[in-house]
């Protein structure tokens, strides 16, 4: 999904208890334990672990973690992948545990990835989402998000989430991927052997 400007970011209030901070190297069990739950993924423990400590994305403050008290139960990171452009920020890995969900956590975060993006005068943001997890679409589709799709058969399952999202004219208004170039069939240069 891509939201084409950082304009207007909207706030997010939390409840009491509740508070956003930025990632610290000690933070990477905890990290684990919500990408477990929040995803019911099982991501493996040492390699889960380095990852955080060998990428520069989380020692410059571009990863947001959720509290309740002390305890670390979402995370999000603002990070910066090449391939999608100088200006654009790509928000990684948005998850908060499900015990804690519908407080407004997963809200806080991208709030918290965008406005770290605007702040470095960045353009765009895009993310990666399952269409199966229909409450994060719509959180993304609320932030101004649009689906980007890049196969036939995206631009298919994404029509279909927005109508069950109510979005209609959104899914009239998506523009369907270009068909892929036919593959040209070479003719061998002395007939056939």
């Amino acid at each position: 999904m891509i939201r084409p400007d950082l304009e207007s970011v909207p706030t997010a209030l939390i409840g009491k208890g509740f508070a956003i901070r930025i990632f610290r190297p000690d933070d990477e069990t905890a990290q684990a334990a919500i990408v477990r739950a929040a995803l019911n993924a099982a991501p493996e423990e040492a390699a889960f672990s380095e990852y955080p400590a060998s990428d520069d994305a989380f020692l410059s403050g571009r990863v947001f973690l959720a509290l309740h008290g002390d305890r670390p139960v979402g995370w999000a990171a603002a990070l910066r992948q090449m391939v999608y452009g100088e200006g654009t920020g790509y928000v990684g890995m948005l998850a908060v545990m499900p015990a804690y969900r519908r407080r407004g956590l997963g809200t806080a975060l991208l709030a918290a990835c965008l406005r770290y993006f605007k702040r470095r005068g960045w353009r765009e943001a895009v993310l990666d989402t399952d269409s199966r997890r229909l409450p994060a679409i719509r959180l993304y589709l609320r932030f101004g998000f649009e689906p980007f799709p890049e196969t036939r058969e995206e631009f298919a399952r994404w029509r279909e989430i927005l109508v069950l999202l109510g979005r209609p004219g959104l899914a009239a208004r998506l523009k369907s991927p270009p068909r892929p170039p036919e593959p040209r069939r070479v003719r061998p240069a002395h007939g056939p052997e």
